[in-house]
């Protein structure tokens, strides 16, 4: 069921919500993560959906997007340039958070979605529709802005969310932190976000900041002198409290997690706080700068 925040703007509730807008096109802000949220919408939904506006590549957000593209034959999708391989050829989330081809319990609907081809589907949005680059999360993470409402993406979070996973997934914190500052910045009374619906303030873009902010400096708290990566980023597992996610979630969550140390750890070796060197017995070890 379709939640109306204006005339025109909705989002539909679901694991990952969907947005709506009804233009002089009709347009939707990303499909979930399998074909049941594009079915459930287009129950809601009477007319033919004519723009996916897709915020980020992540199987969560992509799903749903070879049914809508059958559903609604001519739907031209819209998103940025770097993550079109990764919905063309979703094997490609997989090997990046993991590092190598994945194995068959990793290539999951949690990690792996149907691959769309866009070579025809490709669009520019309308002029209506603002769209603001917000890297971080992923390379090529956008937001989509719609008279007074941003629809967020993975942008940025609610404390309840951040309470629940400890840890926000970012492939690169540091762009993360400056796309959450430009949009605190933006014009924008009302935020739907794709995990936590409707916020009317920017105390959650607040909040998501801080949590980046203060696991850097959790993680640089860890760094012992000639300490191996490998010892550091299970010190970080332990220091905040991620082993009981893996356990419930299981091994994609731990690649997940992982991924997103790491992430911290190029973070910090790139504003040169910490340096990584190999030792003499041809480990990877972290020092302070």
């Amino acid at each position: 069921m379709i939640k109306w925040v204006s005339d025109n703007v909705g989002y539909t509730e679901g694991a990952v919500n969907l947005g709506v807008i009804l233009d002089s096109s009709n347009y939707i802000v990303d499909t979930g993560l399998d074909n049941t949220s594009i079915n459930k919408l287009k129950k809601d939904f009477s007319g033919e959906i004519e723009y996916a506006l897709i915020t980020h590549h992540h199987a969560d957000h992509i799903g749903g997007l070879s049914k809508l593209t059958i559903l609604d034959s001519n739907v031209k999708i819209v998103c940025n340039e770097i993550e079109i391989p990764f919905i063309e050829n979703t094997l490609l989330e997989p090997l990046s958070i993991t590092g190598f081809y994945p194995h068959k319990k990793l290539r999951n609907k949690h990690l792996m979605a149907k691959s769309v081809s866009l070579k025809t589907r490709l669009s520019l949005p309308p002029n209506s529709i603002e769209v603001i680059h917000t890297p971080g999360h992923t390379l090529g993470h956008q937001v989509y802005k719609y008279e007074d409402i941003i629809f967020v993406g993975d942008a940025a979070f609610k404390e309840s969310t951040l309470s629940k996973y400890k840890i926000l997934f970012a492939s690169n914190p540091l762009e993360a932190i400056n796309s959450v500052d430009l949009l605190l910045k933006t014009k924008g009374n009302r935020f739907v976000l794709a995990h936590g619906g409707l916020e009317e303030d920017q105390e959650f873009l607040k909040v998501t900041k801080e949590h980046f902010i203060s696991t850097f400096e959790i993680i640089e708290s860890l760094i012992k002198p000639s300490i191996r990566q490998y010892d550091l980023v299970d010190l970080i597992f332990k220091e905040l409290d991620l082993k009981e996610s893996i356990k419930s979630r299981g091994i994609t969550q731990y690649y997940l997690l992982q991924h997103t140390i790491k992430g911290y750890i190029s973070g910090l070796v790139e504003r040169g706080t910490i340096v990584q060197s190999v030792n003499d017995s041809g480990e990877l070890v972290v020092n302070i700068n």
